[in-house]
């Protein structure tokens, strides 16, 4: 909205929190609660805003439960992914920005992680995703419509759900309770940290762009430690290492 767009939003609120329920609607953005899984609950909102370009995010997210609900994983992220791209396609949408994860990647080879780099997901979550990057592929190139695929890192910032945080949400939560951070190993393992804003800036970007039909990494570049996170944490809130 802040660059002039006329935004709404499509989500189930099966997981949102109250929070992020009130800051949504205090932001003016209208939306509708749909099931992307429901060709009609999905065609019914397209025909309604009219939109030229569909960001879709909507997606299971959870590593750990992606192994246990296998077959939950696939028919949201995969099945539901098929839905709301085909119905936008056939509702006259000209671009696809596709919300896309690292989880691709699986074990990175080297560092930093390019978009050349080879995709080898480790868990079902990083291939739903994978596979939800081939379906805007190929059926927009059949629709000859035009799609960005944004990889994200590590986000974090404010609203953050505690069930899919990392590091830094889960670090500020044993703080506040003056708890001692959780270190894994010697801390030494790395990430890259990116913080939602510039994920909403790089979004704002894809919509925008002339360079389409492209998978375009969002993420600092920069690996940190864990260790060096966690006691980068301590110092702002004042707290010994």
């Amino acid at each position: 909205r802040r660059r002039g767009y006329d935004v709404h939003g499509l989500d189930n609120l099966s997981r949102a929190t109250r929070e992020s329920i009130k800051v949504l609607e205090e932001s003016g953005v209208e939306y509708r609660v749909v099931d992307i899984t429901s060709p009609g609950q999905v065609v019914n909102a397209v025909k309604l805003f009219k939109p030229n370009v569909l960001v879709h995010l909507a997606a299971l997210v959870d590593v750990e439960e992606s192994i246990r609900k296998l077959d939950l994983y696939v028919y949201v992220n995969v099945y539901g992914t098929s839905v709301v791209v085909r119905k936008a396609l056939e509702c006259s949408v000209e671009r696809i920005v596709y919300i896309s994860s690292a989880a691709v990647y699986g074990q990175p080879r080297r560092l930093p992680v390019s978009e050349e780099h080879s995709v080898e997901p480790i868990n079902p979550y990083g291939a739903t995703k994978l596979a939800g990057e081939h379906l805007v592929k190929v059926m927009c190139r059949l629709a000859h419509k035009h799609y960005v695929v944004l990889r994200l890192f590590n986000v974090y910032g404010p609203r953050q759900n505690p069930s899919y945080a990392g590091v830094v949400v889960k670090t500020w939560e044993r703080i506040a309770v003056n708890k001692p951070p959780i270190v894994y190993g010697d801390g030494m393992q790395t990430r890259d940290m990116v913080y939602v804003e510039d994920v909403v800036k790089a979004i704002e970007k894809a919509i925008e762009t002339r360079y389409v039909d492209e998978v375009y990494n969002i993420g600092s570049g920069k690996p940190v430690r864990i260790k060096d996170l966690i006691n980068l944490i301590l110092e702002l809130v004042g707290k010994k290492s």
